[in-house]
C-alpha cells in the first residue's frame, strides 16, 4: 500500500470516529434536556387508557440489542424507579419486559425513554397484553384470536340430566385417579396423594431448597435473584437440539428472564393435611347433582404454591363461583405470567381456603361432575378429595401417551382454532375452555353414532331392494 494510500485509509478512519463521537455528545445533549425537563413534572399514566390492552405494572424496553448478559444492568438501571419484580429479556429481539411491584415505579421507568443505557438510547413504553401474543402466537392464528365463549351447550340441545349422563361415560376411574396423582383415602382431613412423573414433592431440608424455576439450592436467608426460562424447552423431533419457546435460546443456556426471589413448589405428594371431602347428594338434588367446570390459579408462597383463585362455570359458560383466596403463608411470587394474579388483586380482604371449602361443600356433592384440564393440581390446593372428574387431559391423550399431556392452549388450538391465554392466564377462561372441549367430544360422537345409523339404514335398504327385486 502506498503512502497516498495509507493517508488516505487514516483520513477515513478519523472522520467515521469524529462522526461517531458527534453523534453520541448529541444524544448525551438530548438525554440531559430531557431530564431536566422530566425532572420538573410528575409524569401520570393516562386514565383513557384501556385496562385490557396495557400492563399498568410492566415496562417495555426497546433497542438493547442481542447482548445476553445486561439483566443485571438492567436491574440496577431501572431499580431507581422501584421494587422489581421480573426482568424477561428478549435477546435474539432486542427488547425485555420489566415488571414492578407497582404502578408508580411504572410511571418512574417511563421517564428513562430515550436515556442512554450502554452508549445506546433506549426506548421505554407501557407493555401491551398483547405484545406476548405476537411473539408465540403463529401468524396464522393471530387474526383468530378471540374472547373465548363456550356455545356447544346451545346446539347440543341437552338438559343437565342428559348432559350428565353423557359425561359419565368420561368420568376417570376411581383406580386411575390414585395413579394420576388425585387426592384419595381421606383420614382425620389427611389425604394422600400418590407421588407421579409431574408432582415432583420438594424433599429438601427445611434449611436448603431446590428452586423450581432455575433449579438451583438456596436458603430462605438468600437475597440472590433467580434467572431461568419460563417457557419449555421444545427438542427437535428425537434429538436433543431445540430451544425454549420463550426465547428460542439452546439447552443449558442463561435464563431470560430474572425474578427477584427463588421459589419452591412445596409438598405435592404423600399424606398431606387440611384437606376436606364432598358429601353424598340429598333430597331433590339426587336427580341433578351438578356439572361444574373447575380452574384454580395459584402463587408462590414461602412454603411452595398456593390456592389465589378458584373459578367454577356452569354448561352454559355462566359464572357459579368466583373468588380470590387469601394463601395461609406469606406470598412471594405472584406468578402474574401464568397466574395472572397481581398485588393489587389483594387489596381488599380476601376468603381464606376454609371458608371457600365450606362454600363449595354446599353445591359440589360427591356425585357432582367436576370438569377440568390437569384437575388432580386444583384439587390438590383446593384440598378437596373427589372422585367424579372428567379431565381433558385424559379425554383427550397425548400421542406418546402417559405421564405425556398436552396443555389446554394447544387442544384449543388443534380443536377449535382458536387461541387462549393470550397475555395471562384467566381462570374463568381455562374452565370455559376444558368444558368446551368435553362437549365438541360428546357432539363428536353423537355425530358418529348418527351416521353409523345412517349407513346401516342406508345398506338395509339396499339389500330389502335387492332381494325383493330377485324374488320377483
Amino acid at each position: 500500500m502506498t503512502q497516498g494510500e495509507n493517508e488516505e485509509s487514516l483520513y477515513q478512519q478519523s472522520a467515521v470516529t469524529e462522526v461517531k463521537n458527534r453523534n453520541f455528545k448529541m444524544m448525551q445533549t438530548r438525554s440531559r434536556n430531557r431530564k431536566n425537563i422530566t425532572n420538573q413534572f410528575e409524569f401520570r399514566i393516562p386514565q383513557s387508557l384501556n385496562a385490557t390492552n396495557y400492563d399498568f405494572t410492566s415496562i417495555y424496553v426497546g433497542n438493547l440489542g442481542s447482548n445476553t448478559e445486561i439483566i443485571e444492568e438492567l436491574k440496577e438501571f431501572f431499580s431507581q424507579c422501584g421494587p422489581i419484580n421480573r426482568i424477561t429479556l428478549m435477546s435474539n429481539k432486542g427488547f425485555a419486559f420489566i415488571q414492578f411491584t407497582d404502578r408508580a415505579s411504572v410511571s418512574s421507568a417511563l421517564l428513562l425513554n430515550e436515556r442512554l443505557f450502554r452508549n445506546t438510547m433506549i426506548k421505554v413504553s407501557l407493555k401491551r397484553n398483547d405484545q406476548s401474543r405476537i411473539l408465540s402466537t403463529p401468524q396464522r392464528f393471530q387474526r383468530l384470536a378471540s374472547p373465548f365463549k363456550p356455545k356447544l351447550f346451545q346446539k347440543l340441545n341437552l338438559s343437565n340430566v342428559e348432559l350428565y349422563q353423557k359425561l359419565l361415560k368420561f368420568v376417570v376411574p376411581k383406580e386411575q385417579l390414585v395413579e394420576l396423582g388425585y387426592p384419595t383415602d381421606l383420614v382425620d382431613n389427611t389425604a394422600y396423594i400418590k407421588p407421579t412423573f409431574y408432582n415432583r414433592q420438594d424433599t429438601s431440608n427445611t434449611n436448603s431448597k431446590t428452586c423450581c424455576r432455575c433449579w438451583n439450592k438456596f436458603y430462605e436467608t438468600d437475597t440472590t435473584s433467580c434467572q431461568y426460562h419460563f417457557g419449555k424447552f421444545l427438542a427437535n423431533g428425537y434429538t436433543a437440539i431445540g430451544g425454549y419457546s420463550c426465547c428460542n435460546a439452546p439447552r443449558y443456556s442463561i435464563g431470560c428472564s430474572t425474578a427477584m426471589t427463588h421459589v419452591t413448589i412445596g409438598a405435592t405428594s404423600g399424606h398431606l393435611d387440611g384437606f376436606v371431602s364432598t358429601k353424598p347428594c340429598c333430597g331433590i338434588v339426587k336427580h341433578d347433582c351438578g356439572i361444574y367446570a373447575v380452574d384454580c390459579e395459584m402463587c408462590f408462597t414461602t412454603e411452595g404454591l398456593e390456592l389465589t383463585k378458584v373459578s367454577l362455570v356452569k354448561p352454559d359458560g355462566s359464572l357459579a363461583y368466583n373468588e380470590f383466596v387469601l394463601p395461609e403463608n406469606r406470598i412471594i411470587d405472584y406468578n402474574t405470567r401464568f397466574s395472572g394474579i397481581t398485588a393489587e388483586d389483594f387489596n381488599e380482604a380476601r376468603k381464606s381456603l376454609g371458608e371457600v371449602q365450606l362454600e363449595l361443600l354446599k353445591f359440589v356433592h360427591s356425585k357432582t361432575i367436576l370438569v377440568g384440564h390437569g384437575l388432580e393440581n386444583d384439587l390438590r390446593v383446593l384440598k378437596l378429595v373427589h372422585s367424579m372428574v372428567v379431565d381433558t387431559a385424559i379425554v383427550f391423550p397425548h400421542s406418546f401417551g402417559l405421564p405425556s399431556k398436552r396443555s389446554l392452549k394447544s387442544l384449543i388450538s388443534n380443536v377449535f382454532n382458536k387461541e387462549i391465554q393470550i397475555g395471562m392466564h384467566d381462570s374463568v377462561e381455562d374452565a370455559q375452555a376444558s368444558l368446551e372441549l368435553v362437549l365438541s367430544k360428546i357432539t363428536e360422537e353423537l355425530c358418529l353414532k348418527n351416521l353409523i345409523k345412517i349407513i346401516k339404514t342406508y345398506y338395509y335398504t339396499y339389500y330389502t331392494i335387492m332381494y325383493t327385486s330377485k324374488v320377483c
